[in-house]
């Protein structure tokens, strides 16, 4: 359907935005990993916002499987 449409374009576009911003924050990295401190520091943030996408598409999955159960049972009635 059309929304189904419009989610595709959605994400189609945000993986794209994030391969650029991947892309510029090894850039960043690369200037600012100096030290092993400063390594280890850039892994434990890197680790840190890694659980905080996985926590969102976890989210957002859990939404997706109840508006299906909801509308699998709407359609029921």
């Amino acid at each position: 359907g059309r929304n189904s449409t419009k989610g595709q374009e959605f994400f189609a576009v945000h993986c794209d935005c994030d391969q650029d911003h991947a892309e510029e924050i090894l850039d960043v990295i690369e200037q600012i990993a100096n030290s092993p401190q400063t390594l280890w520091q850039v892994r434990q943030g890197v680790a840190m916002a890694v659980r905080a996408r996985q926590g969102f598409y976890d989210d957002l999955h859990r939404e997706l499987v109840l508006l299906r159960q909801e509308t699998v049972e709407s359609g029921r009635g």
